[in-house]
């Protein structure tokens, strides 16, 4: 959950408050007293999106940063904060740590919001997970017959990815880049031969890695890519249940297509259907429908 802030209050009165007249008449109040007084305000968008709205300025990176934001000297950065905490009192100081009461009110008003939505949020998502579990206990109820058609379309989806695995050396290398050297294709090569994998793993890989580096730090991406590729057995399990998964869906929306929507009505009786499984029953009379390879076609 967020600690800072995007937004805080600006009150239209705030230029005639006794603060700012301090702020500027210290610096002569004119032409520069206001671009100080803008200086202020760039400074207080940086505390208010700083961790919990205070600004560390102990460290040397921030007070450059700072500097650098609001076009200032050190020397002149450490006399405008001297003025903003001790004559203005616009800013509080705390050992280096800086802050705003502005902010530091809107923070606890924000948090205060964040807080409510997360626990709305958190309610939904029992909501939902006991949602889940009531039809994970349905889905436990299913038919023996069903659970095993199911897990024969998956060894048939799996036998078709499998059946697939052509890796040629020049595929691999191609797929690797220019700088792969010969015993590092070999070794690839062994690697999806071995496990039934196809050059897209490369891909896969590649894409991971390219993920995987806006959240974390990879040192050598070259060497890590090749890490994976080699030796993270969890990727490979990762990249064949999405692979499994394409093969079915594409299978299952062909077969779909070729068969078409179940009957919307009995045809004994004009009662509405509801599909079970592979098959659709009659609310009314309780007839069973299924769709026939042979006849291709709907039949009782």
């Amino acid at each position: 959950m967020k600690n800072n802030l995007d937004y805080f209050a600006h009150y239209t009165d705030s230029y005639f408050d006794g603060k700012f007249l301090i702020l500027r008449a210290y610096y002569g109040g004119g032409e520069k007293a206001w671009a100080m007084e803008a200086r202020f305000w760039a400074l207080n968008c940086i505390i208010a999106k700083s961790e919990n709205c205070r600004l560390d300025l102990t460290s040397k990176r921030k007070r450059a940063e700072v500097v650098q934001a609001l076009g200032l000297s050190l020397q002149e950065l450490d006399e405008f904060l001297t003025v903003l905490t001790d004559e203005a009192e616009l800013v509080d100081n705390s050992d280096g740590v800086y802050t705003t009461a502005q902010t530091q009110e809107d923070l606890e008003r924000a948090m205060a919001i964040r807080n409510g939505q997360k626990e709305r949020r958190n309610k939904q998502l029992n909501n939902e997970l006991k949602t889940l579990g009531n039809e994970s206990e349905k889905l436990d109820n299913e038919t023996h017959q069903a659970k095993q058609s199911k897990a024969k379309q998956i060894n048939i989806a799996k036998q078709q990815a499998a059946a697939l695995v052509d890796n040629s050396e020049e595929d691999i290398g191609e797929a690797l880049g220019a700088s792969a050297k010969l015993e590092e294709i070999q070794a690839v090569k062994t690697r999806l031969d071995n496990n039934g994998l196809d050059v897209d793993f490369i891909a896969y890989c590649r894409n991971r890695v390219a993920y995987e580096r806006k959240t974390k730090e990879i040192k050598y991406p070259r060497a890590f890519l090749r890490k994976a590729i080699l030796e993270y057995d969890d990727w490979i399990g990762d990249y064949q249940k999405n692979k499994t998964r394409d093969i079915l869906n594409a299978r299952l929306a062909k077969e779909e297509a070729v068969r078409g929507s179940p009957p919307a009505e009995c045809a004994h009786c004009g009662g509405s259907t509801r599909t079970i499984d592979d098959r659709c029953q009659c609310v009314s009379c309780g007839a069973i429908w299924e769709f026939s390879e042979q006849a291709l076609s709907w039949v009782e």
